[in-house]
């Protein structure tokens, strides 16, 4: 089982934002907080960030089989050490990955392609997954219908013990074919269907496309398998 996971809105409350940190500042960062910088250097800004997180490395220990794929924004601000680093150990020694960043697929459902390419890019099609975030809109279109694979949070309540009993119950409940779903079976052809629309446009090469997914889910696994943990 595969668990793709956001943070905001997740494991703390949705209300977090990017500050501009200038040089002159960076001094008088406390030592928790400079870990906070991004590699644009940016400042995240929030109310205590992570609350959630051992609430649910605590939902998943009686699931050793449960991997993390990093679904997050934070995937774009932050090198994968340090990712890794805002987790409490029991959650990140799960994590194997982070999806790729498919900007030009933006908008809604662009979450659920850039799932769609971290499970093709690295053979995982008939592998069980669900997804741990707050942002319906970035799944599908029908919010009131959600896919039992798509497990959505509210995001200014974020991960409570409700969640962590729901989330339990989800997960020893038979795990159903994802692609059984209608919803995710058609954005899974439409992901596909873009693909070939660029091979035929002549923007990609049909090997090149064939190898997107993989060439790019493949980079980050190798990246989270010899990340420096110090």
């Amino acid at each position: 089982m595969i668990l793709f996971l956001d943070f905001d809105g997740v494991l703390h409350h949705e209300n977090v934002t990017l500050k501009r940190c200038k040089s002159t500042s960076v001094r008088w960062l406390k030592d928790y907080e400079r870990r906070y910088l991004t590699t644009t250097g940016n400042y995240v800004k929030g109310v205590n960030l992570f609350e959630h997180a051992d609430r649910l490395a605590t939902a998943l220990e009686p699931f050793p089989d449960v991997r993390i794929v990093l679904s997050t924004s934070w995937r774009e601000h932050f090198r994968p050490g340090s990712l890794l680093r805002f987790l409490p150990p029991a959650l990140a020694d799960r994590v194997i990955g982070q999806t790729p960043h498919c900007d030009k697929y933006g908008g809604v459902g662009s979450r659920l392609f850039e799932v769609l390419a971290y499970i093709e890019g690295n053979g995982l099609a008939g592998e069980p997954w669900i997804a741990l975030d707050d942002q319906a809109q970035l799944f599908w279109d029908d919010t009131e219908n959600p896919p039992d694979n798509l497990f959505i949070l509210k995001g200014d309540e974020a991960f409570t013990e409700d969640m962590a009993r729901a989330l339990s119950e989800r997960l020893q409940a038979e795990t159903p074919d994802p692609w059984a779903d209608p919803i995710l079976r058609a954005a899974k052809n439409d992901y596909q269907e873009k693909c070939r629309a660029d091979v035929r446009a002549g923007v990609v090469s049909e090997e090149s496309m064939h190898l997107f997914s993989r060439e790019m889910a493949g980079k980050v696994t190798i990246e989270y398998r010899d990340v420096d943990y110090e």
